[in-house]
């Protein structure tokens, strides 16, 4: 396959439930294309998963939009870290079609009756292509980080060089907390 016309899967894309899982990676070649699914892109249960690098929505050259249906990257685990500081670790999410609630949101980490904690949400571009580059359809349809139910102690973004997170053409809010 070329990375450049979804064939999508029915459900998830990448579908996690073990805990210390890495998805994707910063070196050359180690990132996942996730898109064109009609679930979520990348769902993870675990704890401590870390998950960097992935092209969620878009293209294998990450400059057209191949958006998955209901969510990029949903993370219900705690101490999971979503991007990084440097390029290489960041995650491109766009293109998520359904809105409303958590479905069609860039990032979402959740947790109803859990207790859970710890997540970190850094260095991401959410709702823009490769470079940054906003418009041509790379937006999400719902939020573009949602941190909902009771999980706590969460970070979104960072006071270190690229420790950021680039929110742009959400459906709704760039960053909501509930």
């Amino acid at each position: 396959a070329s990375g450049e016309v979804g064939i999508g899967n029915s459900g998830e894309g990448i579908y996690d439930a073990s805990s210390n899982t890495v998805i994707g990676g910063s070196t050359n070649g180690a990132g996942n294309v996730v898109s064109d699914n009609g679930g979520g892109g990348i769902i993870s249960d675990g704890n401590a998963t870390t998950i960097i690098g992935n092209l969620v929505g878009t293209s294998a050259d990450g400059l057209s939009v191949i958006g998955n249906t209901v969510v990029g990257i949903k993370s219900g685990g705690n101490n999971v870290i979503i991007g990084g500081d440097s390029a290489s670790e960041r995650n491109v999410i766009a293109g998520t079609i359904v809105g409303g609630n958590f479905n069609g949101s860039g990032i979402v980490l959740i947790s109803f009756g859990g207790g859970l904690s710890g997540g970190v949400v850094k260095g991401n571009y959410v709702g823009t292509n490769i470079n940054g580059t906003i418009g041509g359809g790379f937006g999400n349809g719902g939020f573009g980080i949602f941190v909902v139910g009771d999980y706590s102690n969460a970070v979104i973004g960072g006071t270190a060089d690229g420790e950021d997170n680039k929110i742009v053409s959400s459906g709704m809010s760039g960053v909501a907390v509930t």
